[in-house]
């Protein structure tokens, strides 16, 4: 009886450092799952640099932007300052909005392209709106998503101009509350 005694008190020893080991198992699967989710899933897209201006490596929808970026006359050409924007952000709460306020880059020789878009200010505004409030702050918050923004809205103004192409868009203020 002594023995059997003496034997049970190492079983628990035994199966208390087996509960360990399988706790510290457990631990080290969820950080690592949880980082493989962080890094993979949550993360924006992988970023590059590619002559001096941030592009998605991913970017079939901004290639041709990125292009024209390439292609674009050094000197700025005229800019078109546009109204101040005040828009509600996607956000899953409802709280957050961002005021915004845009001017285009119009090459200077192209007086056509000019008018044409003091016409179009209405449509303009309604693609710069339609963009910004589809967006979340974690998308433009850092520097590659004002740079994203920037392509996109100079990708979609240009589809529906007919007298040539802006340039760039300028961001003028920017306040997220």
């Amino acid at each position: 009886m002594a023995r059997a005694e003496g034997v049970e008190p190492e079983k628990k020893k035994g199966s208390k450092k087996m509960l360990m080991i399988l706790l510290i198992l457990v631990l080290v699967i969820v950080g690592v799952v949880g980082f493989i989710v962080f890094k993979f899933v949550l993360t924006p897209k992988d970023m590059t640099v590619q002559d001096g201006i941030d592009i998605n490596v991913d970017a079939a929808d901004t290639g041709e932007v990125v292009a024209n970026r390439r292609n674009a006359p050094t000197a700025a050409g005229v800019t078109i300052s546009l109204e101040s924007f005040v828009v509600n952000l996607t956000d899953p709460a409802g709280n957050r909005y961002l005021k915004l306020a845009l001017a285009v880059d119009v090459p200077e020789d192209n007086s056509d392209l000019q008018a044409e878009i003091d016409k179009r200010i209405p449509m303009i505004r309604d693609i710069v709106i339609a963009s910004l409030s589809a967006k979340t702050y974690e998308e433009i918050s850092t520097s590659q998503g004002k740079v994203f923004l920037k392509q996109e809205l100079v990708r979609r103004i240009n589809s529906i101009l007919n007298s040539g192409r802006i340039n760039d868009v300028y961001i003028t203020e920017f306040v997220v509350q």
